[in-house]
C-alpha cells in the first residue's frame, strides 16, 4: 500500500488507535468527523494542527526516513552532503503533493 497522508490519517491499519485518538480531536475542534474531511482540509484547518501534530508525534510517521537520510548527509562529503539535504527537501515537496495539490 502507498504511504499517502489519505491513507496514513484514515486507512492504514497500524495507526487505528492513533488514528481514533486524532479524529476524535479534530471533532471536538471542528464538530466535523473524519468520513466529512479531505485530508487537505484538514491540515489547513488551524483548529486541527494540535490534533495532526500529536498523531505524528505519537506514531513517529516519517521520522525514521529522515533520521536515515540526515545520517547519510552528515556522514559523507560535502557533495553527499547537499544531495541528502536535496532528498529531505524533496520528501518534504511531495508531502506537500498527493492529495488534492496541497
Amino acid at each position: 500500500m502507498t504511504q499517502t497522508r489519505e491513507h496514513l490519517f484514515k486507512v492504514c491499519t497500524t495507526w487505528k488507535k492513533q488514528q481514533k485518538i486524532l479524529w476524535k480531536a479534530v471533532r471536538v475542534q471542528t464538530k466535523r468527523g473524519r468520513d466529512r474531511f479531505r485530508i487537505a482540509d484538514l491540515f489547513a484547518d488551524e483548529r486541527c494542527t494540535k490534533a495532526i501534530l500529536e498523531f505524528l508525534e505519537s506514531t513517529d510517521v516519517g521520522k525514521k526516513a529522515r533520521e536515515e537520510e540526515w545520517e547519510q548527509a552528515s556522514d559523507g562529503t560535502a557533495e553527499e552532503q547537499e544531495v541528502g539535504a536535496e532528498g529531505v527537501k524533496e520528501l518534504m515537496e511531495v508531502e506537500g503533493d498527493g492529495d488534492g495539490g496541497v
